[in-house]
């Protein structure tokens, strides 16, 4: 990966939705065309929603969501697309929501929680409904 052009842009409506929905299958719980559509429109209706796109290459690889609040930045949707996983790249997207210099806080799963805790953050466990698993909310602080 050393010369592949990387490169951390805000993604906007006139973006590709194929691309969008490729990466976003497997992240979101409803990977639905219908629902990703409605998950955009929230970032495009809510000025603090922001949605950066990782690109390698010019290609979209990764998304990582943040709603941006006063005291702390909330991570709505974070992922790396399959092919790209093991390269650190979902370490490269944190740090750069990290570089915005507030707390980040989530809310993650089984899958993701081993990634989150050796980026430092501090979690606790709840069981969601929606899921019908155990979701844990977590906090870094800068």
């Amino acid at each position: 990966m050393n010369n592949i052009q990387k490169e951390f842009k805000e993604i906007g409506k006139d973006y590709d939705f194929i691309e969008i929905l490729d990466v976003f299958k497997d992240i979101v719980y409803d990977p639905s065309e219908n629902n990703i559509n409605n998950i955009l429109m929230e970032y495009e209706q809510d000025k603090n929603r922001i949605m950066y796109g990782y690109f390698l290459d010019k290609k979209l690889v990764g998304i990582i969501g943040v709603k941006n609040n006063f005291e702390n930045i909330e991570v709505l949707h974070f992922g790396v697309h399959p092919e790209y996983r093991d390269n650190k790249l979902g370490t490269e997207l944190m740090d750069y929501i990290k570089e915005k210099g507030k707390t980040i806080i989530l809310s993650t799963d089984d899958d993701a929680i081993i990634f989150y805790e050796k980026y430092g953050f501090k979690y606790t466990s709840y069981y969601e409904e929606k899921y019908k698993k155990i979701r844990y909310n977590c906090v870094y602080t800068q």
